[in-house]
């Protein structure tokens, strides 16, 4: 075997795929005949209304995801014991690694560690991630749809690929409908699951960790799918710890669905539908936020 072929050696992996929708509409409005891209005005303004989104989403996406995943200053670090120190890194290793291609997002990470432990901080970070995506997104009026998925996959040139995104992939594009990020069954089991570690102290911590993301995760009662729960009780105590300003956002996000449910009746009763769906999950749990419906 070649140091090539060693490389595609698969192992598990937790994958998060998310994809902002409306982009294809804002797309078709690069009108042209073919071979002309001169700066019309009217070019101009489709280009800007279908990148400005996306560049302002990543920007403020990707910078507060990586807030999302500093749990500890070096100070604070330094002053732990030995042993403090060896569960902190056992527990939170591995780091989510984050892919862009055109307007989908991928969070991909390993789901064993050196250790042999299976680290579950990725696994928080990519549902309150999920959370903080949901809102951000709905609250600039670019709604997106995703999945978490576990299972096998490499990296193959710089990318993640494997059957985990394959899968994540049709549970977004398949299952998901309105604007939601679809939980797999085998991520509830795995966190259900227990016996992350053989280290009893590194264990508790997992064992802790795997119960705020329960707390992230609520089952569909239309169609009796598990997805994240970006505005129940557990994203609300999570926001609240990280300090995130987030009622303006749960507003806004609100008045966008609200409106856009009323807005499609007449033109697409399809994304009516979607929107009116999405209304009916955030109006029980605005009283969460201090926002009346």
């Amino acid at each position: 075997m070649n140091d090539k072929d060693e490389m595609l050696v698969p192992c598990d992996y937790v994958v998060c795929l998310l994809d902002l929708q409306g982009t294809k509409d804002k797309l078709a409005k690069w009108t042209r005949s073919p071979g002309d891209w001169q700066e019309t005005p009217e070019l101009m303004k489709a280009v800007h209304d279908s990148v400005d989104p996306l560049r302002s989403f990543e920007k403020d996406f990707i910078e507060r995801f990586n807030g999302f995943t500093q749990s500890m200053t070096p100070d604070e670090f330094n002053a732990l014991t030995n042993k403090d120190k060896e569960v902190y890194q056992r527990s939170n290793t591995p780091s989510v690694r984050v892919e862009r291609f055109s307007d989908t997002f991928v969070f991909s990470s390993p789901l064993v560690n050196d250790h042999g432990d299976v680290p579950v901080k990725p696994i928080c970070d990519i549902l309150v991630t999920c959370c903080l995506a949901m809102l951000q997104s709905l609250a600039k009026g670019t709604p997106l749809r995703g999945a978490v998925c576990v299972g096998g996959g490499i990296w193959l040139n710089g990318s993640f690929y494997g059957p985990a995104l394959a899968e994540a992939h049709y549970f977004e594009s398949k299952v998901a409908g309105y604007p939601r990020v679809i939980v797999s069954p085998t991520v509830l089991k795995l966190l259900a699951g227990g016996d992350f570690s053989q280290d009893r102290e590194v264990d508790g911590v997992m064992r802790d960790l795997a119960g705020d993301c329960r707390s992230l995760v609520w089952r569909d009662v239309e169609d009796g799918y598990w997805i994240v729960d970006f505005l129940g009780p557990g994203a609300r105590r999570k926001f609240n710890r990280t300090g995130s300003e987030v009622f303006h956002p749960v507003k806004r996000a609100y008045d966008f669905v609200r409106n856009a449910a009323v807005r499609f009746q007449c033109s697409n009763t399809k994304l009516a539908r979607r929107y009116y769906q999405l209304q009916q999950y955030i109006e029980p749990r605005l009283h969460l936020w201090g926002i009346q419906p």
